[in-house]
């Protein structure tokens, strides 16, 4: 069996901080923040594989928030291709648009 580890970064949501009970009444504000808070983690993974073939094409086919690929402790060449990245001017104005 070939082990093979990970690291897979992901965004997760978390609360609001503003959403807290009124210290008087124990009741929570009908309204509060329209922002999104969210924070970053990074978890690692391990899975076992039964040959080193499959564990290369399980790394060839993962998503690019996995990253730092080691099979049996051994860092694994990453051969995924990246994808194209285009810059395009919007219409009117200076804003750009990533796609």
């Amino acid at each position: 069996m070939k082990q093979l580890t990970w690291k897979v970064d992901k965004t997760i949501s978390e609360g609001c901080p503003d959403y807290q009970p009124d210290p008087y009444t124990g009741e929570y504000p009908a309204t509060h923040c329209l922002v999104y808070h969210y924070k970053n983690i990074t978890e690692e993974k391990t899975a076992e594989f039964p040959t080193e073939k499959d564990a290369k094409e399980f790394v060839n086919n993962a998503p690019f928030s996995c990253y730092d690929f080691r099979l049996n402790g051994k860092p694994v060449k990453d051969k995924r291709k990246k994808p194209d990245i285009k810059y395009y001017s919007g219409l009117s104005g200076s804003n750009t648009v990533t796609l």
